[in-house]
């Protein structure tokens, strides 16, 4: 895989977790087309434009050059094309913090359908606080992978002293990682002994599974 192969799987997984091309570029204030042309190879995506899209999106620096990381998220699409399911449980945050305890007892959860690419152990949950606006809001569908490996710029659920989780963003600073609100209004908080127990891989408000 090349690089330019490498910015586009990344850009399209991004523009997935967000909720699509459309809610991307009303969000960040970007030409859907342009973003189609990247996606399609009928446009140039060199060192320029990879770099602008990373600051314009609050991605880490590199984001989508992330080869190593990329090529896990190829092997996780093959291995879940056969696997897509329709729904998920609900979890709230503690439930969250031991995901696999919480599966063990879903008979009384709420699911939601959703059309996001799910494995065994994949959940949603309700967005919680302002800590992580603009992109997302309290009340906001959030479908979680716990088996996806995380890397620096994902958005991620991590679980606190208290096995309860949060959702913020991932970010690698030399060699330390730190946990990132999008609001301002709070603190980043180092992430270096923190578990990390799911990655965002879609953002939506999604439909109640009867």
């Amino acid at each position: 895989m090349d690089l330019k192969e490498t910015r586009i799987l990344r850009l399209k997984a991004f523009i997935e977790m967000n909720g699509g091309s459309a809610q991307v570029a009303r969000t960040f204030d970007i030409d859907a087309s342009y973003l189609s042309q990247l996606i399609n190879s009928h446009s140039s995506f060199g060192e320029k434009s990879a770099r602008k899209l990373e600051t314009k999106f609050n991605l880490a620096p590199y984001y989508l050059d992330r080869l190593e990381a990329n090529q896990d998220l190829a092997n996780y699409e093959v291995q879940t094309v056969s696997q897509l399911i329709n729904k998920v449980p609900v979890l709230d945050m503690v439930q969250a913090g031991a995901f696999r305890e919480a599966f063990e007892d879903l008979e009384r959860s709420e699911y939601i359908a959703t059309d996001a690419r799910v494995r065994e152990h994949t959940y949603a949950l309700r967005v919680v606080g302002d800590s992580m606006l603009p992109i997302f809001t309290p009340g906001m569908i959030i479908i979680v992978e716990p088996d996806m490996p995380s890397v620096s710029g994902d958005y991620v659920i991590a679980k606190n002293g208290d096995n309860e989780a949060t959702l913020k963003q991932l970010i690698k600073d030399g060699a330390d990682w730190y946990l990132k609100p999008l609001n301002p209004q709070y603190p980043i908080k180092s992430a270096n002994n923190v578990n990390i127990v799911g990655v965002v891989i879609q953002a939506q408000q999604v439909t109640k599974f009867k």
